[in-house]
């Protein structure tokens, strides 16, 4: 589990600093401001969810179980976070670019490589049967935040990282359909998530080592 854990963070961790490289990079040459240029690097809802995997998959690696990070609530809200990420990216904005040379690698860890790894770190390693119905409700707090983050950025800078939620563009009427049907996808992924959760531990207590106890006595004295 650590070394799939340490590969996979190591693989966020390169991505994020590169992004961030080519972001000033970029930023430079439009002539924005160095803090301004950072500001956007974290407006982008990619950046501060691939931040958290990578966080909680070096927590893995240092202190398996250990501390917030540890938390199955928070490993399978993660993994609902960074599944919208790739889930949104591959149906609506990957149409709205095309990335090349070393901005498509990153595009692609960003985008397809670290939810695709997160999820089969959350599938083969996060502890599982401990997730309950309630709990994707509260995981709308991370996007919710965000969402109220980037408006009131938004409001000050004119700065809108996505073209779903566009004021300037858009209208407040239009944004608000548009920011309630992806909380709305959040909270069917986290949904999902918990049923899965709930799939698998059914499908372990059903295993040969976890089937009725009492058929094993009954062959043991046989």
């Amino acid at each position: 589990m650590r070394v799939f854990a340490a590969l996979a963070g190591m693989t966020g961790w390169v991505a994020l600093a590169l992004q961030f490289y080519l972001s000033v990079v970029n930023g430079s040459a439009r002539g924005l401001p160095a803090g301004e240029m950072v500001l956007r690097y974290f407006s982008f809802f990619t950046i501060l969810t691939n931040m958290l995997v990578a966080l909680v998959l070096t927590r893995a690696v240092l202190a398996p179980g250990r501390g917030i990070l540890g938390r199955p609530a928070v490993q399978a809200a993660t993994a609902g976070y960074i599944a919208v990420v790739g889930l949104i990216y591959v149906v609506i904005l990957r149409h709205t670019w095309a990335p090349t040379g070393l901005q498509w690698w990153v595009d692609v860890a960003l985008h397809y490589a670290m939810p695709l790894l997160y999820l089969a770190f959350w599938l083969a390693f996060a502890a599982k049967g401990r997730l309950r119905w309630a709990m994707p409700l509260g995981w709308l707090a991370y996007p919710g935040l965000y969402l109220a983050w980037v408006l009131a950025r938004g409001a000050a800078s004119g700065f809108y990282p996505y073209p779903f939620i566009d004021v300037a563009r858009l209208g407040y009427g239009r944004m608000a359909a548009n920011a309630l049907g992806m909380m709305l996808l959040f909270l069917l992924v986290g949904f999902a998530f918990v049923a899965l959760d709930r799939l698998l531990t059914r499908g372990r207590a059903l295993t040969p080592t976890g089937a009725d106890p009492g058929r094993r006595a009954h062959r043991r004295r046989a």
